[in-house]
């Protein structure tokens, strides 16, 4: 079981240059794999790689991996069916996405907004049973998000909202996991508690994590996807890529 990029190349409107150039990469069920960019390279004996660039296409990679982008050619593939091919609420319950957006959340409580997470499981306009509600409660514990369980994301800080969002993708509990820099304006003390939660969930998703922090990245990933020029220049364990 994997979701999976096989030989895909996109870029943006009126771009020459392609984004992402003839990609392959997969992420596998029970993975953590983290996703760095090198924006520039090159190879002089004394030059450094400037890891963890903005612009590298990282984002790109997790647009097409939820459908929400369409590669120029290539395709994504989630257990082996395009994603595009997938019905909509199956493909919710496949795969769970976080990007970093939260400026336009709807004025819900914080528990109501982690309960969202529930929605592919549950009748149009159906209540919430006693498993969603047991799963959105283990989920605010799990992300010390219980004491905000009442409060209005509108009042929470960006940061907080971001573990909102974290939260009610988590009780998704689907087979895949994408998160977008999720600890980017996060401190050190967090970033390490939130990998840790990740590291631990019971269903054991296949988790795909863009980030700058190669440090972290260094000590937690069980591997690393170096991303540069719109292809993978390196794919292996911390200690074979940094």
């Amino acid at each position: 079981m994997a979701l999976e990029l096989r030989d895909v190349t996109c870029r943006y409107p009126g771009q020459t240059d392609p984004l992402l150039r003839n990609l392959s990469l997969s992420v596998e069920k029970g993975s953590f794999t983290m996703l760095l960019g090198s924006k520039e390279l090159t190879l002089g004996e004394d030059d450094a790689i400037p890891l963890g660039s903005n612009g590298a296409g990282k984002s790109s990679i997790l647009s097409l991996l939820t459908g929400r982008l369409k590669p120029e050619s290539g395709a994504a593939f989630c257990d082996g069916t395009e994603i595009p091919a997938l019905p909509p609420r199956s493909r919710a319950v496949k795969i769970a996405t976080v990007f970093q957006n939260t400026e336009h959340l709807p004025d819900f409580t914080v528990g109501e907004l982690v309960m969202l997470g529930r929605n592919p499981y549950r009748p149009r306009f159906g209540a919430p049973s006693a498993e969603d509600c047991r799963i959105v409660a283990d989920v605010l514990e799990r992300m010390a998000l219980t004491p905000f369980e009442q409060r209005s994301v509108l009042q929470l800080s960006g940061g907080e909202r971001q573990r909102v969002m974290i939260a009610a993708a988590l009780a998704r509990q689907s087979d895949y996991l994408l998160l977008d820099e999720p600890t980017a304006a996060a401190d050190p003390a967090y970033r390490i508690r939130l990998i840790r939660i990740l590291q631990s969930l019971p269903w054991h998703p296949g988790i795909l994590m863009t980030t700058h922090d190669i440090a972290a990245a260094s000590v937690f990933a069980s591997r690393i996807l170096m991303l540069h020029g719109g292809r993978i220049l390196a794919d292996g364990p911390p200690d074979s890529v940094l």
